[in-house]
C-alpha cells in the first residue's frame, strides 16, 4: 500500500492497535531514555504478531561490537556528549558523524581499523559544525576514496580519510594512522573552516590525485578564526597533482 505513519502506545491488554492496510512495513519502536529499535520489511495482515524487540537503556558509553555491531549504528544511537568505544578489529565502514558532538575512541591504533574499502570517505564530519570538542582517537583509518563530497572549494571531491565540513570549533585527532586514501584534494584529511589539533598522528601514502594537499588540505578563510596544530606527528609519502604533497594551507576557497 501507500506509505503510512502511525504512532501508538501500548493498551492495557499489552497489545497495540493500529489500523493499516495489508502490506509490507518498516516498524520503529521508541521509548524516552532508551535507544530506538526497528523491524524492516514486515508483512502485516490481521492479528499479526511481530518479533520481539528489546530496547537498550541509553548509556553515555556505547560499546562496539559488544552492544552495537557497527561503528555507524553506535553513532546513530549516540547523543551529544556520548563516547563510542570501539574494540580491536577491522570495521569495513564509511561512517558519518551526522553533526553530533561525540567522542570516537578505538582500543589501539595499530589493531583498531576503519577500512573504507575504497567505497567513499572513511570518516565524514559533514557541514554544519559543532560548538563542542570532538575527539577521534586510537584508529587506523585507511582505504578512503572521495567520490562525491563536493563543497565550497569548487567541484573537487574532498577528504578521503577524514572529511571535515564547515564551522567546527575544535576537532582533536589523536593516536591515529591515516593511510592509503585518495581524493581530488585533501587525500588524508580535508578541513574547511574548522579548527584541528593533531597529536601523535601518522599520515602516510595518501594522494590528492588532481589538486592539492595529499596528506592534509586545510582551508581557513580570513573571516574565520581557525587554527591547525600538529604535535608529535609525521606526514610521509603523500603526493598531489598540484602542490602540497604533504600539507597545503589555503586562506580562501581558491587556494
Amino acid at each position: 500500500p501507500s506509505s503510512s505513519t502511525d504512532t501508538s502506545t501500548t493498551a492495557a491488554s499489552g497489545y497495540y492497535t493500529v489500523q493499516l492496510e495489508n502490506g509490507i512495513y518498516d516498524v520503529t519502536y521508541s521509548k524516552d531514555g532508551f535507544v530506538s529499535g526497528s523491524l524492516t520489511n514486515q508483512t502485516l495482515f490481521a492479528n499479526t504478531t511481530l518479533s520481539d524487540v528489546t530496547l537498550l537503556e541509553h548509556n553515555t558509553l556505547l560499546n562496539v561490537p559488544a552492544v552495537f555491531s557497527t561503528i555507524q549504528t553506535a553513532i546513530d544511537a549516540a547523543l551529544d556528549g556520548d563516547t563510542v568505544l570501539v574494540q580491536t578489529g577491522t570495521y569495513v565502514e564509511n561512517i558519518n558523524y551526522n553533526g553530533k558532538n561525540i567522542a570516537l575512541i578505538g582500543e589501539d591504533r595499530e589493531t583498531t581499523i576503519i577500512d573504507g574499502n575504497q567505497a567513499g570517505i572513511v570518516v565524514d564530519l559533514p557541514n554544519g559544525g559543532s560548538s563542542g570538542y570532538l575527539i577521534i582517537e586510537g584508529f587506523t583509518i585507511r582505504n578512503g576514496y572521495a567520490n562525491g563530497e563536493m563543497g565550497n572549494y569548487g567541484s573537487f571531491n574532498q577528504g578521503a580519510g577524514i572529511h571535515v565540513g564547515h564551522n567546527y570549533d575544535l576537532i582533536y585527532l589523536s593516536d591515529l594512522i591515516i593511510e592509503n586514501s585518495s581524493s581530488d584534494l585533501g587525500g588524508g584529511i580535508f578541513s574547511e573552516n574548522s579548527s584541528l589539533e593533531l597529536s601523535n598522528v601518522q599520515i602516510n601514502n595518501n594522494t590528492a590525485y588532481y589538486s592539492k594537499g595529499g596528506g592534509i588540505f586545510f582551508w581557513g578563510a580570513p573571516d574565520y578564526e581557525r587554527t591547525l596544530s600538529i604535535v608529535n606527528s609525521n606526514i610521509n609519502g603523500n603526493s598531489s597533482g598540484d602542490g602540497g604533497g604533504g600539507l597545503y594551507l589555503a586562506k580562501n576557497p581558491y587556494g
